[in-house]
């Protein structure tokens, strides 16, 4: 009787560990899916990952080219499921691969450049105003136009420092397909 309490706990923790081994292997095999964008004409090629920041131009209801940025949710064998990233759009895109025409890669680096122009350009405009507009002999509204005329003068500079125009396409040589890692 003794022994066959001392044996139950050494079979309960062979099962509990076997169960552990079972899970962890199952996990491990699972084989992650990327998304391989390559050019060969350019010899460039890309993994696009869940969790990256992208931009797709693809073709839409009725054959008519959309774009969606945001970020990549997962990858299929045949779809890919994207999340808008901006505040006042939060949808769940599915796109067919066979249905992307283009693509681009937003890095965390383009991210960080576009943040630090975006404070400079606030903080400059707030001084232009403070210390420069301010004292002059100016009326307050055309201080106030000119502080305007700043910005959208910044905003454009902007916009072509930092360009979101989706400039990899499929008409351009670049392939997807989707690849297990």
């Amino acid at each position: 009787m003794i022994s066959a309490l001392r044996l139950k706990p050494i079979c309960l923790t062979k099962r509990i560990l076997f169960s552990f081994i079972l899970l962890f292997f199952s996990i491990a095999s699972q084989a992650d899916q990327a998304l391989l964008v390559r050019n060969d004409s350019l010899k460039k090629a890309f993994y696009l990952l869940p969790g990256l920041d992208v931009a797709f131009r693809y073709s839409g209801y009725q054959g008519q080219e959309e774009e969606v940025r945001g970020i990549i949710l997962s990858i299929s064998d045949s779809a890919i499921q994207v999340k808008r990233t901006r505040f006042y759009k939060k949808d769940t895109f599915t796109i067919q691969i066979s249905d992307l025409l283009g693509f681009r890669y937003f890095t965390t680096a383009r991210h960080l450049g576009a943040l630090a122009y975006d404070v400079g350009t606030l903080g400059g405009n707030i001084l232009l105003y403070t210390y420069v507009l301010s004292p002059a002999p100016i009326p307050p509204l055309a201080r106030l136009g000119i502080s305007f005329g700043v910005g959208l003068g910044t905003y454009g500079i902007r916009r072509l420092l930092f360009p979101e125009k989706i400039k990899n396409t499929t008409a351009n040589g670049w392939v997807f397909k989707v690849v297990n890692r």
